[in-house]
């Protein structure tokens, strides 16, 4: 009898557990008679880097079960929300991961926590891509991607989904600033500068934090006051002042961030060219960037020193020269010739900022790289799109590579064939570019 009683409670306890599971697990939504969680697994998201990655784009195009799943996220849209959150909230299931890994140590102790980190990772990058993919339908997450920050250390990854979340990812981020908590100080200020002036309601408690004397992530908030900044104006009295201070890593981060500003910046201009010319500060090469963007006319006075930038280095620094001296249009005319000349060689090497950069100098010039931005039609994806983008700043006159551009509107990747139907409109309906001439910022 007691045998029969311990059975029915054991029974009966395994059905209230089942039932409690059956109606507290988040719903499940179905897309084509698939479920999200199994659409989530046949997620393959197109990335760079290791370890801490980069999503690199929507699309792979090498899997195409990866693009139906991006396409069935699309359509379940925020049907999907719970299910998200309760994984990615899922502390104590993730965390469990740690037990093998930690019991592995035992056995072979180069099994660090760091692996473990790693692991846990890479099982919640599906519900962050899918976060991705949503964009600002899953800013209601901003939370557990937060934490799940916290928790991993996984800020690359986690970097690039912010900024598809939007403005409405800013408040919980904005509630981080008031805690007393370094560590989430630093994470908030960062993902609020990679959202950008989306999140430029956080300005206040930013400036707050700049005013706080114990503040010791300074640089950071440097940083996040100028990249959230929508209208440069409302922060130039602090802005001024700290480019004024011997912080050369502060100078750094403000001076990188100015350069997405334009001519709106302008006053910030003496102040940058000071910091040009003080060729001890760290932050000196990037003023000039900064300058020919925010006061193309006070950046004639280091034209030369650009050119010499643009053409010496072939990589970061020398792109960065090349979209500096294409911001200031004919303002750089002294030295389209160089740049042309190099630009003939640069394009068979698959770099494009220099042709990008002559076309927006001079457009007649630039006429004189067509053919060999065709050339470049022919080879890898990220050569094309540069070169179409280039051949569509030229509009009208690029029409002979109308054949080749029209041939890529079937290619295999997704991103080249968007290139292509843009590049087509741009040369068969815009007006000739190399018909207007340059005009000063």
């Amino acid at each position: 009898m007691r045998r029969k009683r311990v059975i029915l409670i054991s029974c009966g306890v395994a059905l209230a557990c089942a039932l409690l599971y059956h109606f507290t697990r988040p719903p499940d939504p179905v897309y084509e008679g698939k479920k999200l969680s199994e659409w989530l697994k046949d997620l393959d998201p197109p990335t760079l880097g290791s370890g801490n990655v980069i999503f690199s784009g929507l699309w792979n195009d090498d899997n195409p079960k990866h693009d139906q799943a991006v396409i069935a996220i699309q359509q379940i849209g925020t049907n999907a929300l719970p299910l998200l959150k309760a994984r990615m909230a899922d502390r104590q299931g993730m965390w469990l991961n740690y037990l093998p890994y930690s019991l592995s140590q035992i056995i072979s102790p180069e099994y660090s926590v760091e692996n473990a980190r790693i692991q846990i990772r890479e099982r919640i990058y599906p519900y962050l891509f899918a976060c991705y993919v949503l964009g600002p339908k899953a800013a209601e997450l901003s939370p557990e991607i937060f934490e799940f920050e916290m928790d991993t250390g996984g800020m690359t990854v986690t970097s690039c989904v912010y900024p598809r979340l939007g403005s409405n990812a800013a408040p919980y981020l904005i509630s981080m600033l008031s805690v007393t908590n370094e560590g989430r100080h630093h994470l908030a200020l960062n993902f609020l500068a990679d959202i950008g002036p989306q999140a430029s309601a956080a300005i206040p408690a930013v400036l707050h934090m700049l005013d706080n004397p114990s503040e010791t992530n300074r640089e950071d908030v440097a940083y996040t006051l100028v990249s959230i900044t929508d209208e440069p104006q409302k922060i130039m009295t602090p802005l001024l002042k700290l480019l004024s201070e011997t912080d050369d890593s502060i100078h750094f981060r403000i001076v990188v961030a100015m350069q997405a500003w334009d001519t709106r910046g302008r006053d910030a201009g003496p102040a940058l060219l000071k910091l040009t010319q003080d060729t001890h500060n760290i932050a000196s090469t990037y003023a000039l960037f900064a300058l020919g963007k925010v006061a193309p006319d006070l950046a004639t006075n280091i034209l030369q020193y650009l050119k010499h930038i643009a053409l010496a280095d072939r990589l970061t620094l020398g792109d960065q020269a090349d979209e500096t001296l294409a911001s200031m249009g004919i303002l750089a005319q002294p030295v389209v010739d160089e740049l042309l000349a190099q630009a003939m060689v640069a394009q068979r090497d698959g770099d494009c900022s220099k042709a990008k950069a002559v076309i927006a100098i001079d457009p007649v010039k630039g006429v004189k790289l067509i053919p060999v931005l065709i050339e470049h039609l022919g080879k890898y994806p990220y050569e094309k799109i540069q070169a179409l983008k280039a051949l569509s700043s030229l509009g009208e006159p690029a029409n002979a590579a109308l054949p080749k551009i029209k041939l890529l509107l079937g290619d295999h990747s997704r991103d080249v064939r968007t290139a292509a139907t843009n590049a087509l409109h741009a040369i068969t309906s815009a007006p000739s570019a190399a018909s207007i001439r340059a005009t000063p910022p």
